[in-house]
């Protein structure tokens, strides 16, 4: 679960106003995030990504669901499954195994650097794709932005040229599909705790993964097995590390610190193999992050826009 993931499920209010602590939480789950990708995709030379993916699921609902129970005193998986939106909830968790596993594929033929800053595409597609799934108005402006945006996205993949690859095509399939379970989640809205959306999300995912790793069963060695294991660890770390994040500062803070996940992509892709960004990758990432911020600057002046003419109103009133 990525940073928007945690924003727009509404999974988390601010308790505290730690902003630096918020911001150094942040930029370390970021950071072990992007360790698990290149773990990952060092997994890939010699498995399968869904089995990797299967056993990423199956580590992270084995630690998360204990701690979700511990945080909720009284609460059983029973009453967490218990839920109004079921098939929503299916759907997310199926859109967010499909993503993981489409970007294991991918980062196995890509430089991380690249896969990642293709995968920053999602929150733009989210903006397009909010207008004909949940009948929101999008303004000229963020319009402009998500353009922008996937006209980087052209840069980096750069169709119609000799240094396209095809691999390019599926870290930008696993952002549709990231922004589709963001659909889901606005969907689920209040309907569902935020808590039994994160527990689904692993139980349901696992369960799919599970279905399919018998076709892509491999018998892992010891060690490929503890890697596996340690990226499943990572990955849950992350996912503490950004709830804690969340917990001490506001979401609208810190969602700009996402990007910093691209300066940790290009270092482990750097230290540990040896890649890096050519100039087109750089032009184009720029280009996404750029519109990103400005649509995500957009989004936060329609939401303050409304509360200020609430305010107005009190005002006048009185």
């Amino acid at each position: 679960m990525t940073t928007e993931a945690f924003v727009e499920t509404g999974l988390l209010s601010p308790v505290a106003d730690r902003p630096a602590r918020g911001i150094a939480l942040i930029i370390a789950a970021l950071a072990v995030l992007s360790a698990m990708d290149g773990t990952s995709k060092q997994l890939t030379a010699d498995y399968d990504p869904i089995f990797i993916v299967w056993v990423r699921y199956t580590v992270n609902t084995a630690l998360m669901a204990p701690l979700i129970l511990l945080t909720l005193p009284g609460a059983s998986l029973l009453s967490l499954l218990r839920v109004r939106r079921p098939g929503l909830q299916l759907a997310r968790g199926a859109m967010m195994l499909a993503s993981a596993i489409i970007f294991v594929f991918g980062v196995r033929q890509l430089p991380i650097a690249e896969a990642a800053a293709i995968g920053f595409a999602s929150p733009l597609m989210l903006i397009a794709l909010s207008i004909p799934l949940l009948g929101e108005t999008v303004g000229i402006r963020r319009w402009a932005a998500v353009l922008v945006g996937f006209a980087g996205v052209l840069v980096v993949v750069r169709p119609g040229t000799g240094a396209f690859q095809p691999a390019a095509l599926l870290p930008l399939i696993s952002a549709l599909t990231w922004a589709l379970a963001l659909i889901a989640s606005r969907r689920i809205g209040n309907d569902d705790p935020p808590v039994a959306t994160l527990l689904w999300s692993a139980l349901s995912g696992l369960a799919a993964a599970t279905l399919l790793v018998p076709f892509h069963w491999q018998l892992p060695s010891w060690q490929g097995l503890a890697v596996m294991i340690a990226a499943g660890g990572l990955y849950t770390l992350g996912q503490l590390l950004l709830i804690m994040a969340f917990t001490s500062a506001p979401a609208g803070l810190l969602a700009p610190f996402h990007y910093s996940q691209m300066v940790w992509a290009v270092l482990i892709g750097w230290i540990c193999f040896g890649t890096l960004p050519d100039a087109w990758t750089w032009t184009g990432a720029a280009l996404i992050i750029a519109s990103g911020l400005y649509a995500w600057h957009r989004e936060r002046l329609h939401q303050v826009a409304p509360q200020q003419a609430v305010s107005a109103g009190h005002s006048a009133a009185e």
